[in-house]
């Protein structure tokens, strides 16, 4: 449940995106429904969505393994609902959604999914502290466009989960059945 009411009219590029939702996801995701209030906001968002989602540098399997760490750490239920469902048609294991927050000593992770996750750790800290090493290590890996992609990535899951859980949205039911990241504990995170 939301701590705001879903906009009570939609406008037409609001019905629109509403639309694409449906025929993504199989239903609209109820943060839509609170961000509809604001079209300026909402149509930043979507813009945004569909410009990080054409990025294609760096594999949709490590972004949505590092989305979902942000969200656990952020503790956005929606995001980690939402986030699991999706990694996992990404190419995420199970093994590895269930092992998220031991990720470290975690058999199911290499090194580079390691390193991205720390950099995801790093920069959902407050302050936002990335280590050098980490950040040489990942960037070792990738063109420098790639790097930016990841961070971009990271930051704007950072941004949804934020919103998402400031708004108090809440599990949706996106994995019932299935395997959800659970909230990341902070002596886990530290």
């Amino acid at each position: 449940m939301s701590r705001l009411n879903p906009s009570p009219q939609l406008s037409v590029f609001a019905r629109l995106v509403a639309w694409f939702s449906r025929r993504m996801l199989g239903r609209v995701p109820a943060p839509f429904t609170v961000i509809a209030h604001n079209d300026r906001v909402l149509r930043g968002q979507v813009a945004m969505e569909r410009h990080m989602m054409s990025a294609r540098l760096v594999p949709a399997r490590l972004k949505s393994l590092a989305e979902l760490r942000v969200a656990t750490l952020v503790g956005c239920h929606f995001c980690m609902d939402i986030g699991s469902m999706l990694s996992q048609q990404k190419g995420v294991t199970i093994a590895q959604v269930e092992d998220l927050a031991r990720y470290r000593v975690s058999p199911h992770f290499s090194p580079e999914e390691r390193d991205v996750l720390a950099l995801a750790d790093a920069m959902t800290r407050t302050p936002a502290v990335i280590p050098e090493d980490v950040f040489k290590r990942v960037s070792g890996r990738m063109t420098p466009a790639a790097v930016v992609e990841l961070l971009s990535s990271i930051a704007w899951e950072n941004y949804r989960a934020r919103l998402n859980h400031g708004l108090g949205f809440g599990h949706e039911g996106y994995t019932d059945g299935g395997v959800c990241a659970l909230p990341a504990r902070l002596e886990e995170a530290a």
